[in-house]
């Protein structure tokens, strides 16, 4: 079975070369979009992911998102991807349920790296 990431970005660049980095480390993957929350718990209640790497900001400062995604798909890894520095929200993300950050400055290379970790956790 593909392994099946969902990428949560309102910004369609990002959207891209995140796809295109991982599709390259991960050959094979399956990869669904959301560019809003509603979209996203609308996505993962209809399938299932392995993974959500999701835009904080989307979350508007409602990190209970978080809580919710892993409600309808506990087995599911939620990596939080955001502009902002770890130090900032990092800890605040992991209480509610984030299974990783990364800020968006973050070398590609821990980008696969932390996205390989958390796949071989989810199967």
């Amino acid at each position: 079975m593909p392994r099946r990431i969902l990428l949560v970005d309102d910004h369609p660049a990002v959207l891209t070369r995140t796809q295109e980095l991982l599709s390259t480390s991960f050959q094979g993957t399956v990869f669904g979009h959301a560019s809003n929350i509603q979209q996203s718990l609308e996505l993962v209640l209809r399938e299932p992911w392995d993974i959500a790497i999701v835009d904080l900001s989307l979350l508007g400062g409602n990190i209970t998102t978080i809580r919710e995604l892993k409600k309808i798909q506990p087995a599911m890894k939620v990596l939080v991807f955001s502009m902002y520095s770890a130090e900032q929200f990092a800890k605040h993300v992991k209480r509610a349920g984030a299974d990783a950050y990364l800020s968006k400055d973050r070398p590609a290379e821990e980008i696969v790296a932390t996205v390989g970790r958390l796949l071989r956790s989810a199967r």
